[in-house]
């Protein structure tokens, strides 16, 4: 039981969704607490301020996609020195982790075109802007406009559910080392927002660990949209084989675990004191 446990966990997280759908009304209101690397670190390699000339310096930094190790901020950019590559992943953490030590308010977004499909996903950052968050994408060097605003994920994603996406343009801030081009993907971008993600990652260790993970681990919050009939029944189903074998089957596993110690105890007293 513990062995089928285990694989379907490895299964979850293989697909993206060994973490639990938070619903909410309006993405807007979502402001994930995330960990600061202090300034001083980041100061030394990146001295703009700016989101644009960061993203772009981040991109110069960095030569090679290559899929990276699911690391730190810091490990992650310690990783590039050494002349190793990154994924959108990769990129997205270390710029988050940036601006945040530049004090700005950003965001991390999971963009899935197949819910449970990982070869179908995207990262990108969000950053608070008078009050609405837009996209920064610091693996394609892009940003998104719509009548000359800046757009976010949440909006091109409502865009598409409506019709109006044609209405979305793509705005490329120019050639960096970093080599993925936004239209030389292998699919349209735009199938990426049928699902979009507001990542929370899980605060402190003991969280990541089951059951413990299902309610305090990583969330995914992820907007309801009833006016478009729209009730995420594919994230409720997800949701709940996520509650089963992440919290529930090791609950049943350690209860199991302790009624089988407690009675081997009891056999073991029973039996020397005859």
């Amino acid at each position: 039981m513990a062995t089928i446990d285990a694989y379907v966990f490895w299964l979850l997280k293989e697909k993206g969704l060994a973490a639990r759908f938070q619903f909410v009304n309006d993405l807007q209101v979502v402001k994930p607490q995330y960990e600061k690397t202090d300034l001083s670190y980041w100061v030394q390699f990146f001295p703009e301020s700016e989101p644009l000339t960061l993203m772009s310096s981040l991109m110069n930094k960095v030569n090679k996609v290559e899929l990276n190790p699911p690391w730190d901020a810091v490990s992650l950019f310690e990783h590039v020195q050494k002349g190793k590559g990154l994924a959108c992943s990769g990129m997205a953490e270390i710029f988050a982790s940036i601006l945040a030590a530049k004090k700005f308010t950003v965001r991390r977004v999971g963009l899935l075109r197949t819910l449970g499909d990982r070869y179908s996903a995207h990262a990108i950052i969000e950053i608070l802007v008078n009050g609405r968050w837009v996209i920064f994408d610091p693996t394609f060097n892009v940003t998104f406009e719509r009548d000359g605003h800046l757009v976010g994920a949440q909006d091109i994603h409502r865009a598409l559910l409506d019709g109006n996406f044609n209405e979305i343009k793509p705005i490329f801030h120019g050639e960096v080392a970093y080599p993925a081009r936004l239209d030389k993907y292998y699919m349209h971008y735009l199938s990426l927002y049928n699902n979009v993600l507001i990542l929370e990652p899980a605060k402190k260790f003991w969280h990541k660990l089951p059951p413990f993970r299902y309610w305090m681990g990583t969330k995914y919050y992820v907007q309801i949209e009833k006016e478009l009939g729209q009730r995420n029944e594919h994230m409720h189903f997800f949701n709940n084989l996520n509650f089963f074998f992440v919290a529930l089957l090791p609950i049943v596993l350690i209860s199991l675990f302790f009624i089988a110690t407690m009675f081997l105890i009891y056999s073991y007293k029973r039996d020397n004191s005859i």
